[in-house]
């Protein structure tokens, strides 16, 4: 079971989330590793949920505190993931994308605690991990190479 904050209970999901695919594709899934993949996911998935804010969308360190951009575009491209092999409520990735998105500033870049072109560079990846045809036409500033 995952504990901890967003960071820590995404890296003890995250792992599961690669197996279940490589398993899947490589077709050497079992059915006992399957019931065990799917028990952790169902756990991983149950927990990443309470980082969410639901009324605005995007994901917190912790529940009940303030989203951050980052954290918001970690959580897509692991839920992105998630959906190719477990269930997952289908409105959750639009939403995070457009809470995403409606963080940007005019500029185009997002305010993050991390800061700089690369949290800008990294953030707009999400829309595009996630699964979704997200604005790819909106997922960078002026160019992270043109800084």
């Amino acid at each position: 079971m995952p504990t901890g904050c967003f960071e820590q209970s995404s890296s003890a999901t995250y792992p599961n989330i690669l197996t279940a695919l490589y398993l899947r594709e490589t077709k050497r899934m079992t059915p006992e590793i399957g019931l065990k993949l799917d028990a952790a996911l169902a756990a991983g998935y149950q927990k990443l949920l309470t980082f969410e804010d639901e009324a605005r969308g995007g994901f917190s360190l912790y529940p009940d505190q303030a989203t951050s951009p980052y954290l918001t575009a970690y959580g897509i491209l692991i839920l992105g993931d998630l959906a190719k092999v477990y269930p997952v409520d289908p409105a959750l990735l639009p939403r995070s994308i457009r809470a995403l998105m409606a963080s940007r500033r005019a500029d185009g870049d997002w305010v993050d605690e991390r800061g700089g072109p690369a949290s800008t560079a990294y953030i707009g990846l999400g829309p595009r991990g996630g699964g979704t045809a997200g604005p790819r036409d909106r997922t960078g500033s002026r160019s992270a190479s043109a800084r």
